[in-house]
């Protein structure tokens, strides 16, 4: 009695018990509540007794349909890893390679700014280190092609010279999936279906949120209003694009050999024959650090070693090798982990905007599946989450003491009028008896002063930027923050 007592108390004092179904569909549904999730699946591998699915709640607030294995979620981000492992594997077969520059492939791709002697590379769009930022709002409720949307970003100037710096760049990875294209001579999404998904077996992959629309058995979107409500998101934009860099969507249950081959559970002859393996070896290889970048600490110490490879967050949990990535479109939310030491990997899927709630589900698990104590994750990420709300209201706050001190001062008649952009187009300045107004992005937005060339204005989806008139030249110009990162000249 009391040796098994004391195993008790080591198990309880250092580690903890090893998971069942029972226990992580518990901890699913605990995370569901917290975070006041609609629905959500995940799948584990490589977990012995507690491999395969795992689904709580509902498809949408406005029905009583449950989510199933077979409904459909958004890949959203995790798509990347499809697009650079098919890219892998031409480089495999010589079709291509990784280090061959963009220009090579795609005769247009020529940046407007000339700084830098450096051709980009396919490997520097398959590793977010092209040199440009964000800039996700060229693609984000857009009606360009992926080749406008390339084009476009082409026409702003870089902020380091390629294969130095990592910034998350969406757009690169349309052109990574033109360039194979056209050395392929297949459409990029025939290269992804015959080089990735044939292989492992995967079917009844959809290609673009418009087409996923068509489908019964599919997640709907949702948000959490002002008011703390959880309601179903009519407005949400559903991307009409068949998009290499967000735009996949998969049912549930053929996540399992994607998990299964990266974790290293598969390797079949089939595999080797397509050169997958390799292919699949060759994208988690860390190509640039993300430790000056990403610094968010409500993850660490846990994470560490923040690296990136092709379509891979490379980094260690608790001490452990992984492989990682999250997703967010609107309206849903997904995450990967994978543990390829330990032949092991699990994915989240969730229909709720930018919650917490993936990431708390597949920390916790990981624990579970380690054999750690429990990291508390809902408690961090609910401080997080709060911080963040306290942050904005403190700016807001802030805005509305500068807005008081610059009341009344009308806008220098040089800040009035039509400014534009070569990527992002026109803006329009004008004043009227209620105060400044800008049009951008075909919405009229209200002004807030906060200085004598200082201004802000409150929008999500821009990201509440900041507005800053530069009075070089006779003109003069403004340069947008937040997701925007431009000037406009007159």
């Amino acid at each position: 009695m009391m040796f098994i007592s004391l195993i008790s108390l080591c198990i309880l004092t250092f580690g903890q018990e090893p998971p069942n179904r029972e226990r992580i569909q518990k901890e699913m549904d605990r995370a569901l509540l917290d975070w006041q999730v609609p629905g959500a699946a995940m799948v584990l591998v490589g977990t012995g007794e507690t491999d395969g699915v795992f689904v709580a709640g509902r498809r949408s607030l406005d029905s009583a349909e449950k989510v199933d294995p077979q409904t459909i979620f958004p890949a959203a981000s995790l798509s990347k890893a499809f697009t650079a492992t098919m890219v892998s594997c031409l480089d495999l077969k010589g079709s291509l390679h990784w280090n061959d520059p963009v220009i090579k492939w795609l005769d247009w791709y020529r940046p407007r700014d000339n700084q830098f002697i450096e051709p980009i590379r396919l490997w520097h769009l398959g590793s977010h280190t092209s040199g440009y930022p964000a800039h996700d709002l060229l693609f984000y409720r857009s009606g360009s092609t992926l080749e406008g949307v390339v084009e476009k970003l082409l026409k702003l100037p870089r902020f380091d010279a390629p294969g130095r710096v990592y910034e998350y760049q969406t757009a690169q990875y349309y052109a990574l999936a033109l360039a194979a294209q056209n050395s392929a001579k297949v459409p990029w999404r025939d290269l992804v279906k015959q080089e990735v998904f044939q292989p492992l077996g995967v079917e009844g992959v959809i290609w673009s949120a418009a087409e996923a629309e068509k489908y019964q058995n599919r997640a709907h979107p949702h948000q959490v209003d002002e008011q703390n409500r959880v309601l179903k998101w009519g407005k949400a934009w559903a991307d009409p694009r068949e998009n290499p860099s967000g735009g996949l969507w998969l049912p549930v249950n053929q996540w399992s050999s994607w998990l299964r081959a990266q974790a290293g559970i598969d390797d079949s002859e089939k595999q080797n024959k397509k050169g997958l393996t390799k292919a699949i070896l060759e994208t988690r290889v860390t190509r640039i650090s993300q430790e000056r970048v990403n610094q968010d600490r409500v993850f660490q110490p846990e994470v560490a070693n923040l690296g990136y490879g092709f379509g891979w967050v490379t980094m260690t949990y608790r001490g452990e090798a992984v492989l990682a990535h999250g997703g967010v479109v609107d309206g849903f939310r997904a995450f990967i982990l994978v543990f390829p030491l330990r032949k092991q990997a699990l994915i989240v899927l969730s229909n709720l905007d930018r919650t917490p709630f993936n990431h708390d589900l597949g920390y916790s698990v990981a624990d579970m599946l380690l054999g750690v104590p429990p990291a508390l994750w809902k408690n961090r990420l609910q401080k997080k989450q709060d911080d963040q709300i306290q942050a904005k209201s403190t700016r807001l706050k802030m805005v509305e003491e500068k807005t008081k001190e610059w009341s009344g001062m009308p806008l220098d008649p040089i800040m009035i009028g039509q400014f534009v952009n070569p990527a992002y187009g026109l803006i329009e300045l004008k004043e009227s008896k209620e105060g400044a107004w800008l049009t951008i992005f075909g919405r009229r937005v209200s002004l807030k002063r906060t200085g004598l060339d200082n201004f802000v204005f409150f929008d999500e989806m821009c990201a509440d930027p900041e507005l800053i008139f530069l009075r070089a030249g006779k003109s003069g110009s403004w340069h947008i923050g937040g997701r925007v990162t431009a000037e406009f000249v007159r």
